[in-house]
C-alpha cells in the first residue's frame, strides 16, 4: 500500500467527497449522543445489515437489509442511501413480509467507494422511534484506504430520536456530499493537464 505522502493529486481529490460523507456520518453520532438519554434498548435499533456497517465489498450491491431488534412499522420507518457526493441511489424501502424485523432497501451504485446509510424506524412493538447511520465501502480489491479498522458499528440512538434529528442528518449527508462534490471539481478544474491524465493511466 502506498504511503499517503506520495499520493496523487487525483486520489486526493477523489477522497475529499468520500470523507464528506464519513462526516456526516461523524455529526449524527455527535448528533445522537448530545439527545441520547441513558440507554432503554426498547426501539427497533440496528442489529445488523447486508453489506455491514464499515463493510468492504467487491461491487455494490442491488440491495441494501438491514434487521432490527424489534418489528418494524412500515408507516414511520426509512431507509435512505446517499454515494460519494450526496446523491441518493436509493429507492423505497420495503419491511420484510415474513420478517418485519427486516428491512430492504433496492440502490444503484453510481462507482462511489463508500456509501452512507442512514436509517429511521418506529417499532411496531411499543411504537418507539430510533435512528442511525452507518458506512459501507466498494473497491474492486476487496480493501479501501478510507475504511476503518475492521470492527462493524453503527451509530443510534437506543434512548429514540424525534423525527427532526432524521431531518437534519438527511440534510448534514447531503450538504456535506454536495460541498465535497464542489470541491472536487474545482480541483479538476486547478489540476494540471498532464496530473489528470496520468491519473486515467493508472
Amino acid at each position: 500500500m502506498r504511503s499517503p505522502s506520495i499520493l496523487t493529486h487525483t486520489h486526493a481529490v477523489r477522497r475529499v467527497p468520500a470523507l464528506g460523507l464519513l462526516a456526516a456520518a461523524a455529526l449524527t453520532a455527535l448528533i445522537a449522543a448530545a439527545l441520547t438519554a441513558p440507554p432503554a434498548f426498547a426501539h427497533a435499533y440496528y442489529v445488523r445489515s447486508d453489506p455491514a456497517a464499515n463493510a468492504v465489498v467487491k461491487t455494490a450491491p442491488s440491495v441494501v437489509a438491514i434487521t432490527f431488534a424489534e418489528p418494524v412499522n412500515p408507516a414511520g420507518s426509512a431507509v435512505t442511501i446517499y454515494d460519494a457526493k450526496g446523491v441518493v441511489v436509493s429507492a423505497a424501502a420495503q419491511v420484510e413480509q415474513n420478517d418485519l424485523t427486516t428491512m430492504r432497501v433496492p440502490m444503484t451504485g453510481d462507482g462511489s467507494e463508500v456509501y452512507l446509510v442512514v436509517w429511521h424506524t418506529v417499532s411496531a412493538t411499543d411504537g418507539d422511534a430510533d435512528v442511525g447511520a452507518f458506512n459501507f465501502f466498494v473497491n474492486a480489491s476487496g480493501t479501501s484506504d478510507l475504511a476503518p479498522a475492521p470492527t462493524p458499528t453503527t451509530t443510534q440512538t437506543p434512548g429514540g430520536a424525534p423525527v427532526w434529528l432524521v431531518a437534519l442528518i438527511a440534510a448534514a449527508a447531503l450538504l456535506i456530499g454536495l460541498a465535497g462534490g464542489f470541491a472536487w471539481a474545482r480541483s479538476r478544474r486547478a489540476a494540471p493537464p498532464s496530473t489528470i491524465s496520468g491519473a486515467r493511466q493508472e
